[in-house]
């Protein structure tokens, strides 16, 4: 059973403007340390009481009266209870009010309880207040590592949460830069001179055996046959072999002319489009 709640003491107001002067005081600084007490670190976890609603036809079929005993050990409970309570008040003047105050709550409770029914108590309830506390501490016991868990998990969420944010936003931002790229390249491509556009990705080599009517098929007898050892064609193919690495050398410095004539184009297409404008531009590429 959790202890009652703290109560609320009226100063009396008999005492004159000193009197009233130091209850205010007194006030302003019970208020402070309640301040204080909350604004402190975190608190172990603990077990919190909880209202549990019971229907009236349980009440009235399965609840009962407690006996002269019953009664009595709850009376001292509540009396063990009443310590704690005291205690969180430091001057001498404010426990005796305190004292009376519950002395009169404890004593309306007394008389209430032939009146009151309460639950079926079970084998192992114990209605002592240092059982009660032994009791509460097991059970703290056994719900903390738990309590504790629940705590890191909850704390690993909020972080991947936050994680999952930031990548949200990465994310965003990747999109949005790919749309822009895509509509940069989109208004290039329509800047772009037509014979630009239609160049193809993999053009095929001009030099191939079937751009010049050959086939590239090799007969089973052409695989026995070897030029080296033919006294005729030797002489022949080697110095066919030596023209052709002439011509191939002779060849490799131009093959970026063309590369160079494209881009070439490319750039008096721009600034012609830039400088004379579109009418000009079309009528010139008329042409």
């Amino acid at each position: 059973m959790p202890p009652p709640p703290r109560p609320v003491v009226v100063a009396k107001t008999g005492g004159g403007k000193k009197r009233k002067s130091i209850t205010q005081d007194e006030d302003k600084q019970a208020q402070d340390e309640e301040v204080q007490e909350e604004s402190g670190p975190a608190k172990m976890p603990i077990l919190k009481p909880r209202v549990r609603n019971i229907p009236q036809e349980v009440v009235e079929a399965k609840w009962g009266f407690l006996s002269d005993k019953g009664r009595e050990d709850l009376m001292d409970v509540i009396k063990a209870a009443e310590r704690p309570v005291l205690m969180t008040f430091r001057r001498e003047n404010r426990r005796v009010e305190a004292q009376e105050v519950l002395h009169r709550v404890v004593r309306k409770i007394g008389n209430s309880l032939t009146k009151v029914p309460v639950p079926p108590l079970g084998k192992d309830t114990h209605l002592n207040y240092e059982k009660l506390l032994d009791k509460n501490r097991a059970l703290e016991a056994i719900l903390e590592p738990d309590l504790r868990q629940i705590a890191d998990l909850e704390a690993e969420i909020e972080k991947e949460q936050k994680l999952l944010e930031k990548e949200e936003d990465y994310l965003q931002e990747l999109k949005k830069n790919a749309t822009a790229q895509e509509t940069i390249r989109r208004q290039k491509s329509r800047n772009m001179h037509p014979i630009l556009r239609n160049i193809p990705s993999k053009p095929d080599p001009i030099d191939s055996a079937e751009k010049i009517n050959l086939t590239s098929y090799s007969s089973a007898a052409s695989l026995h046959y070897d030029v080296n050892s033919d006294r005729q064609l030797h002489p022949l193919t080697t110095q066919l072999q030596q023209h052709l690495a002439s011509m191939q050398g002779n060849s490799g410095s131009l093959g970026e002319v063309t590369e160079w004539i494209l881009k070439g184009r490319a750039a008096v297409d721009e600034v012609l489009f830039r400088k004379a404008g579109d009418q000009v531009y079309d009528s010139i590429m008329g042409l």
